[in-house]
């Protein structure tokens, strides 16, 4: 009896909570592959071929590392074809091989292949089916391409530097967001190093600085930061509209957790341009999503 063999294939699913790139950089050396070629691997989404021909102890092995790895997979047993007859059997046993035809020389003695008549079947009904069969594929095309441009694919210079300019301004480092950016978003972060700079107040003929209290002492420190695209094209000024929901987590003050429990999700508008050959931020807007009466440390959720 033949051994089992099987391919593992990309459902289209990642780790919760796992980073693209920290994802990508640990595939490697479980595929034992460079980065462009994990892309590849990976660039046709849901149902793409991982690996191929492997002995059940090996497929599930190397299973359970690409999952610890971050990427979720299935197993597919391969199925082999039906074996045909051995002519050469026949041979070494003296048997004639019997024929797949009826004997021409007694046509009498042939009876007919009985085939079980077709069901009839409207072409309304048939040309609904493969509507469905046509969705379904689409579905799943686009879901595995979704999958691949929002975790697998490398981030764009111009998603970099929204990078580079969100994390300064989300650590209250609004000097670095400054100097990444131009116009509105630039005076964005010019108005609020403004009013986190220290003030001065005079008492009794004394000079005195009062420094702003930092934003880690007012929110919290930062547990972690997501960044999820959800559009990205490019406009009639050559340059390029983001659409990016950020996710940050932060540890209350005064509150003591390994876990942070408390996310608040915002959606950014960006706009990035090319100063100087370079891309800064040039316009930046922010919605709040999680509503506030959700974010509640006191009550431990």
């Amino acid at each position: 009896m033949e051994e089992k063999r099987f391919n593992i294939v990309f459902s289209g699913k990642i780790v919760e909570g796992m980073k693209p790139l920290e994802i990508l950089e640990k595939l490697c050396p479980v595929l034992r592959l460079d980065q462009p070629q994990v892309r590849e691997l990976f660039k046709g989404g849901a149902g793409s071929v991982i690996l191929k021909e492997l002995d059940a102890k090996k497929a599930y092995a190397m299973q359970e590392e690409i999952r610890e790895a971050g990427a979720l997979c299935t197993l597919q047993e391969i199925i082999p074809p039906p074996s045909q007859g051995n002519p050469d059997a026949a041979m070494l046993t003296g048997e004639a091989p019997q024929q797949a035809y009826p004997d021409q020389n007694h046509p009498s003695e042939a009876k007919p292949v009985w085939k079980p008549s077709p069901t009839p079947t409207r072409g309304g009904s048939r040309f609904f089916s493969l509507f469905i069969k046509f969705i379904l594929i689409g579905a799943l095309a686009g879901g595995g391409w979704w999958v691949y441009q929002t975790y697998l694919s490398p981030p764009s210079p111009a998603f970099e530097a929204y990078l580079a300019y969100s994390d300064a301004l989300a650590h209250g480092q609004y000097q670095t967001a400054a100097e990444a950016s131009v116009g509105q978003a630039h005076i964005l972060a010019d108005s609020r190093m403004q009013m986190m700079s220290p003030s001065g107040i005079r008492v009794y003929g004394k000079d005195y600085s009062m420094s702003k209290p930092a934003i880690s002492s007012i929110a919290g420190e930062i547990s972690w930061i997501k960044h999820k695209r959800k559009g990205q094209k490019v406009n009639e000024f050559n340059r390029v509209n983001l659409e990016v929901e950020e996710t940050v987590c932060r540890i209350p003050p005064g509150i003591t957790a390994v876990k942070c429990n408390w996310p608040v999700t915002f959606l950014h508008e960006v706009e990035v341009s090319q100063a100087n050959g370079t891309w800064k931020v040039s316009s930046f807007k922010e919605e709040r999503l999680t509503p506030l009466e959700q974010e509640n440390p006191a009550g431990g959720k």
